[in-house]
C-alpha cells in the first residue's frame, strides 16, 4: 500500500507471517492428532460394522481439513500481528523522519528568504553603480 505524506510518498510492502517455533510445534501437534482422529475412525469403521461407528468416523474424518485450517488462520493471525506492529514501528519513524525534513525545509526557506534580501541589495549597488547584474557577477 502507499501513504501519501505531504510531498512525497512511501511505499511499505506488508512482511509475510511467518510462524514461530512455537506455531509449528503446535502445528505439529495438531496434524499427529488428526492423524489418530483418521486412524483410529478408519480401524473403528472397520472393525466394528454399526452405522453409529460409521457416523462417527465419517464426523471425525470430515473435521480434520477444518481443524487443520483452523489451526493455520491461528498461526496466520499471530504472525500477522507481529507483522502489524512492525508496520507501526516503522510508521513512527517515517513520522519522525517527516518532521526533521520539515524542519530542515523551514531552514532552507529561512537561507533562500536570507539570499533573496542579499539578492536585492547587490541588484541595489549595480543601480547605484550603474552596472548590471550580469557585469556585477563576473568581477
Amino acid at each position: 500500500s502507499t501513504t501519501e505524506l505531504s510531498v512525497y510518498s512511501v511505499e511499505v510492502q506488508e512482511p509475510a507471517a511467518k510462524f514461530s517455533g512455537t506455531d509449528k510445534i503446535v502445528g505439529g501437534i495438531v496434524a499427529i492428532l488428526m492423524a489418530a482422529v483418521v486412524a483410529t475412525s478408519a480401524a473403528a469403521m472397520l472393525e466394528v460394522h454399526q452405522i453409529v461407528v460409521y457416523v462417527a468416523g465419517a464426523v471425525g474424518i470430515l473435521n480434520v481439513p477444518l481443524v487443520a485450517e483452523a489451526q493455520y488462520r491461528i498461526g496466520k493471525q499471530i504472525g500477522l500481528r507481529a507483522a502489524s506492529q512492525s508496520l507501526r514501528e516503522q510508521a513512527e519513524l517515517l513520522k519522525e523522519e517527516r518532521k526533521i525534513l520539515k524542519n530542515e525545509i523551514n531552514d532552507l526557506r529561512g537561507l533562500v528568504n536570507n539570499l533573496d534580501g542579499i539578492e536585492e541589495d547587490l541588484s541595489e549597488i549595480c543601480k547605484i553603480q550603474g552596472y548590471n547584474s550580469e557585469t556585477m557577477v563576473s568581477l
